[in-house]
């Protein structure tokens, strides 16, 4: 059986992104969020960086962050409750999933390497991580290997531009997340209020009873589509603020009234 391909990366030209623009948001347990300038969009965009974990037996694996996530750490257990919201939703006879995975994910590319080095800070991550914050700086490429990263791009907030996506792009992102899961790599986030790539638009939710939910999906290049999975739910922001008065959830529902919700927080980001 012949390896698996190297993982798509992406640069700032393919995404559209002006690398001077580039402005560190916060910090939170599963991701680094920057604020950035994309092609077209008067208003912010956000990348946020998504760290990712290999499911190996962390007793025999020689890996830094194995060696710094021990059975009893909380985030050991949350893995393998991971672990397991994807085997449930796999085997779900309602879908053809096979890439339970978020929204316009991309690999990183070395482009973006020292704009995240430079403003990385472990401190800064939640409580339940801090038995791995013993990691020193130097260490940080072995602990958040920059090949294990993905990148969530919402373009502008908004999700009409997902059809704006480029027909070589969206065969990067399913590719890329192909790849990663037959490496046996995990996102580190899984929540319902998340979007799968699928080859169909007959999904599951991710819980407990696995009932189906409809989806709106938007074909990117009429082979592969991206399906937002609308739970009228919504996307905590409080990374982005420095209080909890500050805090805002953006709702991830295309409607006017959330749009305009949508163009408020941006507006306060900018000031």
């Amino acid at each position: 059986m012949s390896a698996p391909p190297e993982i798509p990366t992406f640069t700032t030209e393919e995404l559209e992104i002006d690398p001077s623009s580039i402005q560190p948001m916060g910090h939170g347990g599963h991701s680094l969020v920057y604020k950035v300038s994309a092609k077209g969009f008067p208003s912010p965009s956000v990348l946020k960086i998504f760290r990712f974990t290999l499911p190996t037996n962390p007793a025999s694996s020689t890996s830094a962050i194995f060696r710094h996530t021990h059975p009893r750490d909380p985030d050991y257990a949350y893995f393998h409750s991971e672990e397991s919201s994807y085997s449930r939703l796999l085997a779900s006879q309602t879908s053809q999933l096979y890439t339970p995975t978020i929204h316009a994910i991309v690999t990183i590319s070395p482009s973006f390497e020292p704009h995240i080095l430079a403003n990385y800070n472990p401190s800064q991550h939640r409580r339940r991580r801090q038995s791995q914050l013993r990691i020193r700086g130097e260490d940080v490429l072995e602990r958040l290997p920059l090949k294990g990263l993905l990148i969530e791009y919402i373009h502008g907030l908004r999700l009409s531009a997902f059809n704006s996506i480029p027909s070589e792009v969206s065969k990067k992102i399913v590719d890329g997340i192909t790849h990663i899961h037959s490496v046996g790599v995990l996102h580190r986030d899984v929540k319902k209020r998340n979007v799968l790539i699928v080859p169909n638009s007959t999904i599951s939710s991710i819980d407990e009873e696995m009932e189906e939910i409809n989806a709106r999906d938007v074909v990117l290049d009429g082979t592969e589509k991206v399906v937002w999975i609308d739970f009228s739910n919504s996307i905590p922001l409080s990374d982005f603020l420095g209080t909890e008065e500050e805090k805002l959830e953006v709702f991830t529902r295309s409607t006017e009234v959330e749009m305009q919700e949508v163009n408020k927080m941006v507006t306060k980001l900018e000031r």
